[in-house]
C-alpha cells in the first residue's frame, strides 16, 4: 500500500526520499521531533525524521536546535536497527456509530479484516544497516464475519496470502499451499500488530 505524501522541514533537501516503509500513526511522532518535542507515552508510531534530514554542510545555517535535539536523542544508526520490516492495516466493525452504516459497502459482514505486508528483499538503507523481512515480498490477511458489535478477530473465518514477487496483482491465494510454520508465524505477528500499543508495536 502506497501513498503518496510530501513534507518540507528544517534539514530535509528537496526530493528526498526514503526506502522504510512507514504509516501514518509515524506523521505525528516526526512533526513533533521537528518542534523538538519527545511525543507523549501513549502515542503509537515512530519518528521518520532522522531519514530525511541531510546534515549540513559546514558553511550552511546550521539545524534549529529543536531538530538537533531530536536527531541526537533518536540518531540514525539506531533508527535503522529498529525500523519495522513489516507494515499492519486493518478495517473492521466497531458497532453503531454515525460513521457508515450497515448498508453501506465498506461495512458487509464479509469486509473485516486484519493484514500485514512484509517488505522482503535485500538490505535496505544507505549504510545497510536494516535488513527486510526474512519472510519475503508477502501479504497476509485474516477475515472474520461480523456486524453485530466490535470484531476482535478471536476466531478467523478466511485468510489470504500473496507472494508480491511473484503475484503483485494478488490474483492468487496461497494460503492453502503454505507450509504450517508459516501459517503460525503470519497469525502470530498478525495477532501482535492487532494488540500492540505505543512502542511495543514496530
Amino acid at each position: 500500500v502506497r501513498v503518496h505524501f510530501l513534507i518540507t522541514g528544517p534539514g530535509i533537501a528537496p526530493n528526498s526520499t526514503f526506502d522504510f516503509p512507514a504509516t501514518n500513526v509515524d506523521l505525528a511522532p516526526t512533526l513533533l521531533g521537528m518542534a523538538g518535542l519527545d511525543p507523549p507515552a501513549g502515542m503509537d508510531g515512530k519518528s521518520f525524521l532522522p531519514l530525511l534530514v541531510t546534515p549540513p554542510p559546514p558553511a550552511a545555517p546550521k539545524l534549529p536546535l529543536s531538530v538537533q535535539r531530536h536527531l541526537d536523542s533518536y540518531p540514525l544508526h539506531q533508527v535503522h536497527a529498529e525500523w519495522r520490516s513489516q507494515v499492519f492495516f486493518e478495517h473492521y466493525y466497531v458497532g453503531l456509530g454515525g460513521y457508515c452504516g450497515a448498508d453501506s459497502p465498506i461495512e458487509l459482514p464479509d469486509n473485516n479484516f486484519i493484514a500485514v505486508r512484509s517488505i522482503g528483499g535485500g538490505a535496505v538503507g544507505a549504510d545497510s544497516l536494516t535488513t527486510r523481512s526474512p519472510l519475503g515480498n508477502l501479504l497476509y490477511a485474516e477475515f472474520q464475519h461480523g456486524t453485530d458489535g466490535n470484531v476482535d478477530f478471536a476466531t478467523p473465518a478466511h485468510f489470504e496470502l500473496f507472494d508480491l514477487d511473484t503475484d503483485p496483482w494478488q490474483l492468487n491465494n496461497t494460503y492453502a499451499a503454505a507450509s504450517d510454520a508459516l501459517k503460525a508465524t503470519l497469525h502470530q505477528q498478525v495477532q501482535e500488530w492487532l494488540r500492540c500499543r505505543e512502542r511495543s508495536c514496530a
